[in-house]
């Protein structure tokens, strides 16, 4: 049986309608208490404006009873901590859809409105909110009104203007990229924009800044909600459907190996949630970091395997039965050095996007030693020199690690592809494209050719490109060494 609208229910509309005059009257006499600091002190909070809208708009937007409790245990408290208690309440509901750190809550039809509503009988009021529901509104925190995204997207401020001419020059498209609280007017963040009313129209002429008042009827109340905030608000709410959003959802889920948006907004396990974040937490990663990235054209971070194998295993542990605890999976992570957290971004073993894992040859540090073991066992049986350079060259990726070294000589040195000689085989053509793209200062065998090719040929000094003490750009002669050719 379906729960009975708020406004039928006789006893919760007279416990709302005594705290929200109780608090009408703590807000006009500045009303305030102490609380408990975690220093072992005290501090002073206020029921200012700010707490009092927002407090009293909360209680009125919300649909269901997700007050109740609060309401009834602390209606005759201290009223500035009461009100703070509702804030509170309301920001652990926000928070049980903010499934990575850093992530803020929406309300689609914007809190404020319910400031339209503040001369209305609280049985009125909530009529009016129920049948603005009926007819496909939504409001206060529940599924249908909140939308989850950015601080960038939701509430940018002045930054949002910065934001957007940085990617605008990078990013195709972001130019009109604007934030949920936008003025519609100015086109500047304005999450205030809804707070002192709406337009009312009579004959000619239009008064601004109205607010609903008892003679109004309940249609007029939904319709001028519906055409001056419900859709304006649905409209604002696209800015948290920009593409970067959604690619930052994407690598989240990604890094993660679940899906941990829909797992949030499920609420089937918000300790697990709650286990995700605190690895991140960890890791020193928030979702505006990255967003902040994707926005500004740039490539997010990839992890090393050493971390992705922790969060795999913490998955598979999950699926076993045998769950990990909280505690285990932080200690797995913080045992991973930060040197060592980050991924190589060249293709190779550990290649940028973890899509892409498995689909390289050789994919891990036992396949490339086992890899080595049998190619040296090959030059040990028939020391030939195809045998001798394929085995060094397997070694030499145990080290460099990017497997494109390895990969060209394997190929070139195929026995099935020995009847191709001379200077125009794939070694050679590899590793001078190799060399003519390397730099001295590059940590890689091409990089040594490059330098030896330089040693061998050029007389008197050679030049080399070199940071000095202070990071700047300089150009260093060292005498160049005459090496043999043989």
């Amino acid at each position: 049986m379906a729960e009975a609208p708020l406004y039928k229910d006789k006893k919760y509309v007279k416990l709302l309608d005594k705290v929200l005059k109780r608090l009408k009257e703590g807000y006009e006499n500045s009303a305030s208490y102490l609380r408990p600091s975690k220093s072992g002190g005290t501090k002073r909070l206020v029921l200012d404006g700010e707490v009092y809208n927002r407090a009293v708009n909360a209680l009125l937007a919300q649909p269901n009873k997700a007050f109740l409790e609060v309401m009834d245990k602390f209606q005759d408290s201290d009223i500035a901590q009461f009100a703070y208690r509702i804030t509170s309440t309301e920001d652990g509901l926000l928070r049980k859809f903010q499934a990575v750190l850093g992530m803020e809550a929406h309300h689609i039809l914007p809190q404020n409105v319910m400031g339209w509503l503040k001369d209305l009988p609280v049985s009125k009021a909530l009529e009016a909110l129920h049948e603005y529901r009926k007819q496909g509104g939504t409001t206060g925190v529940v599924k249908e009104n909140i939308k989850i995204g950015s601080k960038m997207g939701h509430r940018a401020w002045k930054s949002m203007g910065l934001l957007k001419d940085a990617a605008g020059d990078a990013v195709k498209g972001v130019k009109n990229f604007v934030s949920a609280h936008v003025n519609p007017f100015t086109l500047l963040d304005d999450p205030k924009f809804f707070q002192k009313g709406f337009d009312r129209t009579i004959g000619k002429i239009t008064k601004q800044n109205q607010l609903f008042t008892p003679d109004d009827p309940i249609q007029f109340i939904v319709d001028t909600i519906k055409e001056q905030a419900g859709e304006p608000g649905k409209l604002f709410a696209g800015a948290l459907d920009s593409p970067f959003e959604g690619k930052a959802q994407e690598y989240f889920s990604d890094l993660l190996g679940t899906d941990i948006f829909k797992l949030a907004e499920s609420g089937a396990d918000p300790s697990l949630v709650k286990t995700y974040n605190q690895a991140l937490n960890t890791m020193k990663l928030d979702y505006n970091k990255i967003f902040k990235t994707l926005a500004e054209g740039k490539s997010p971070p990839a992890w090393s395997d050493d971390i992705l194998d922790v969060i795999d295993g913490f998955n598979a542990s999950l699926k076993s039965g045998k769950a990990w605890t909280r505690s285990s999976l932080l200690n797995k992570l913080n045992k991973i050095k930060p040197d060592k957290w980050y991924r190589n971004p060249i293709v190779g073993r550990t290649p940028a996007g973890r899509l892409i894992r498995g689909s390289i040859p050789v994919i891990g540090l036992g396949a490339d030693v086992a890899h080595a073991a049998g190619t040296t066992k090959e030059a040990f049986e028939d020391p030939n020199l195809t045998n001798i350079v394929r085995a060094g060259s397997s070694m030499f990726n145990i080290v460099e690690q990017t497997g494109l070294f390895d990969l060209a000589v394997q190929y070139a040195t195929d026995p099935k592809r020995a009847e191709e000689k001379g200077r125009e085989n794939l070694t050679y053509a590899l590793m001078k494209g190799s060399k003519l793209t390397a730099t001295p200062s590059d940590n890689s065998f091409a990089s040594y050719m490059k330098q030896r090719e330089m040693n061998m040929t050029a007389p008197g000094t050679v030049e080399i490109k070199e940071e000095d003490e202070e990071g700047n750009e300089v150009i260093n002669k060292y005498p160049a060494l005459q090496l043999p050719l043989s």
